[in-house]
């Protein structure tokens, strides 16, 4: 594919070599575990889901969706999943699990930057604690409101292990 242009005020960038194929095995040893990992993940997956499902089922993409976990459940619960990530191994993760629970989800490969998607075909969007992966955020935003219909939701989360609310959480639980 080579080098590609990704905003008029920005550099150039190659997208293959953008496109990797990390794990979350590569990066475990840096997320804290335990109990209160467990419930915070936990309760942070839920209300991100019941955010993004809020109304009636509809179509629904997970940008960066590593095991698309979120999709699953939402199809579950009648949506029209896509799960949508650059890493081809999260991807076969996300295919074997949903295989595993009998379901049809529909997976994509690619960046954020540049979805391959018609504007407004979702009904809701949810991008959790990748902004931080994306070459330009600026780009990958402006993605997430052009796939979105005129009354879609983007639900957009991030979590910080190093911050005041997940240390109290610790000592709390």
């Amino acid at each position: 594919m080579g080098t590609h242009e990704h905003d008029s005020d920005g550099p150039a960038f190659d997208l293959e070599a953008y496109q990797t194929h990390w794990h979350p095995d590569e990066i475990s040893e840096e997320v804290p575990g335990g109990p209160d990992s467990f419930f915070a993940f936990y309760a942070w997956d839920r209300l991100v889901r019941i955010s993004a499902g809020e109304g009636r089922p509809g179509r629904v993409i997970d940008v960066a969706c590593g095991d698309a976990r979120d999709i699953r459940a939402m199809a579950a619960a009648g949506w029209d999943g896509i799960g949508y990530d650059s890493s081809s191994l999260q991807l076969l993760d996300a295919k074997r699990m949903a295989e595993e629970e009998g379901q049809h989800i529909h997976l994509v490969r690619g960046v954020a930057e540049f979805m391959p998607f018609k504007p407004g075909v979702f009904n809701s969007l949810i991008c959790k604690s990748a902004l931080d992966h994306f070459v330009d955020r600026h780009a990958g935003m402006r993605e997430f409101s052009r796939v979105l219909d005129g009354e879609g939701r983007a639900v957009v989360s991030a979590n910080n292990y190093g911050g005041a609310t997940v240390r109290a959480s610790r000592l709390l639980y």
